[in-house]
């Protein structure tokens, strides 16, 4: 079992439109790097997205994309993809995080431990959109 978390095999989230990278410069004209802003900056990266879009990041340390520290602005309504977040990086909004959970699942004891009713409540609910 293999939990590819980069999206770059089969496992892991797709891509579902071009990454948005967003760099200060300081006055030396240099690259400001690990900038934590004071409020969040909203960006949008999808003109249409579907309710299974998700705002995430590129974390070079995990070479993975990764919803922390994402927030979607708009989760219940149609149309673009909004999403807040302190901290300038690579951004993209991806889908297919179920594969992923999926995938940890599988690959985990879980399913040893856990009765099909509390698999199908672990599924269940919104907290998915935080991802």
């Amino acid at each position: 079992c293999s939990s590819d978390l980069a999206g770059s095999t089969g496992g892991g989230p797709d891509l579902e439109g071009q990454p948005v990278s967003i760099t200060i410069f300081g006055p030396d004209g240099k690259e400001l790097k690990g900038v934590t802003l004071p409020e969040p900056i909203e960006m949008v990266l999808l003109p249409n997205a579907s309710k299974d879009s998700k705002c995430a990041f590129w974390d070079e340390e995990a070479s993975a994309w990764s919803g922390e520290g994402m927030e979607r602005v708009n989760p219940d309504e149609p149309g673009p993809l909004i999403c807040s977040s302190t901290h300038l990086t690579i951004f993209a909004a991806v889908t297919g995080v179920f594969k992923v959970i999926a995938s940890v699942l599988l690959c985990s004891n879980v399913q040893a431990i856990l009765s099909a009713q509390a698999l199908a409540k672990l599924v269940a609910g919104t907290w998915h959109r935080h991802v």
